[in-house]
């Protein structure tokens, strides 16, 4: 497992990588705002807080 990061001097350090990815152009696993499993793809049918984005049922 990468565990590798960057120190941009924030109060925080950032991944090399997307969560999932093999390398760095890899785009790793797909998540949706507000959850916390991943996705087979970014859709709104698999997104559990909202059908479009005029019809959300959370995080508005």
């Amino acid at each position: 497992m990468n565990r590798e990061y960057v120190d941009l001097g924030l109060s925080v350090k950032w991944a090399t990588m997307n969560i999932g990815a093999e390398s760095v152009t890899d785009y790793g696993v797909y998540f949706a705002w507000g959850e916390i499993v991943s996705k087979d793809d970014y859709t709104w049918g698999a997104y559990q807080h909202g059908i479009s984005a005029n019809d959300l049922l959370k995080y508005n």
